[in-house]
């Protein structure tokens, strides 16, 4: 698929994570509680961070959280357009965004 300009995205990930957590009762390797399969986006604009979580038991679905002032921080700021720019590029992938 070709986009025009029109249609590109205002912002891409700088970065995208696969992760998987095991919660497990006793030691690794004994019972396994809860697994969380999940695929985190990270956004950075002028040092201000967003970052985007999708669990892989649900792919249609994305939560934000953010923006922050800075990647390691959870300090929240007013960047409408960060914001915005993010929720475009996540609009365009998923049928449900929301935020945190």
């Amino acid at each position: 698929m070709t986009f025009v300009q029109d249609e590109a995205d205002p912002i891409s990930p700088v970065s995208i994570d696969h992760h998987v957590d095991e919660v497990w009762a006793d030691k690794r390797g004994g019972t396994l509680r809860e697994i969380y399969n999940f695929i985190d986006y990270h956004f950075e604009r002028e040092g201000r961070y967003c970052r985007a979580r999708m669990y892989l038991d649900d792919p249609s679905s994305v939560t934000v959280y953010g923006p922050f002032s800075a990647r390691d921080s959870l300090s929240l700021v007013d960047d409408h357009q960060l914001e915005a720019d993010v929720l475009g590029y996540l609009g365009r992938r998923f049928g449900d965004v929301k935020r945190l």
